[in-house]
């Protein structure tokens, strides 16, 4: 969800994750700095798009994908229609409130010029603000983002920057993937060096999104940094450890995620049988398994050990901790 303030009053309500934010604190006034009166045609623009905002975070929350996808699009529209307008506000002069929804509004505009607009903001001085001008990055996922001034942040003292920083940076990894572009080693190294300091973060929301970003980044380190994750005390940073090892694709971890099935809540254990389909099928280099197979193994920890201690021996694969245990 988006971390903007609404004109009416305080924040709009967080998508999944919830993480709710306090409200910052009233800025200085801005030199030159323009009020808006409530008739003017500008507020009451900003007004509409601040509520198509949280009309798409509560779908986004609801995983209602096709109404979100519906008022993206609206709110890119709406912010496309008057960009100089939004531009202005995101710089603060139109004052705090307005800078707010200005900034959080920018993520969905269609402008390649928004995404710079975006990355200014991110040495401002108000946390919450930077973090608003990340998860607009995120939603943007523009991969021509430089990943440099977005690791940067995630190294942050306060919580906003440090929380979504990582997953902005997911995001637009997997942007630059889509369109065929690389991570270089280069880069990949010190993504995974900044986020290690973050696996054992005492947010649980930081570590989320570390999770999510070291599974799209890939690189040297990663996996194992996943391994580790895979062991935190709440379910749904394993879940997305899992995922991430999933979407690394090294045999090692399929062990890790098998462990999974017997830890986790019995409504949760198909989302994890899925997950080690999915990897089944991407360690066979693409080759899915049966549908029969599958649903013969369901959720059964025993049943997934049995197929893939098979697979590892049909390879010749080495498995330094030996079998899967269970207890």
């Amino acid at each position: 969800g988006l971390l903007l303030l609404t004109l009416g009053a305080g924040a709009c309500r967080q998508g999944t994750p919830t993480a709710t934010q306090a409200a910052p604190r009233p800025a200085a006034p801005v030199a030159g700095a323009t009020s808006l009166t409530p008739g003017d045609p500008r507020m009451l623009r900003f007004h509409k798009v601040d509520m198509l905002v949280a009309q798409w975070d509560v779908a986004q929350a609801s995983a209602n994908t096709a109404q979100a996808d519906a008022l993206a699009a609206q709110i890119g529209s709406e912010v496309d229609a008057a960009f100089q307008d939004f531009v202005t506000a995101a710089s603060g002069v139109m004052g705090m409130r307005l800078q707010y929804v200005a900034v959080g509004s920018l993520g969905f505009s269609r402008r390649r010029e928004a995404t710079r607009v975006l990355l200014d903001r991110l040495t401002d001085t108000d946390p919450q603000l930077v973090g608003n001008a990340l998860i607009a990055l995120k939603v943007r996922a523009d991969p021509d983002t430089p990943l440099a001034p977005l690791l940067k942040l995630a190294t942050a003292n306060a919580v906003a920057p440090r929380r979504y920083a990582p997953l902005a940076v997911a995001k637009v990894v997997e942007a630059k993937r889509r369109t065929g572009r690389t991570v270089d080693g280069a880069t990949q190294k010190t993504a995974s060096h900044v986020l290690s300091g973050l696996i054992a973060d005492r947010d649980p929301f930081v570590r989320l999104h570390v999770a999510n970003a070291l599974g799209a980044i890939r690189g040297p380190g990663c996996h194992e940094l996943l391994t580790i994750m895979i062991r935190d005390e709440e379910i749904r940073i394993r879940l997305a450890a899992a995922a991430g090892l999933e979407r690394i694709g090294d045999p090692r971890g399929f062990p890790e995620v098998i462990r999974l099935l017997p830890d986790v809540p019995e409504d949760v254990q198909p989302t994890v049988r899925d997950l080690l389909a999915s990897y089944a099928q991407r360690i066979q280099g693409g080759q899915p398994l049966a549908a029969a197979e599958v649903q013969r193994m369901g959720v059964s920890a025993h049943a997934w050990n049995r197929w893939f201690s098979e697979y590892a021996a049909a390879r010749g694969l080495r498995l330094e901790e030996g079998p899967v245990s269970y207890t």
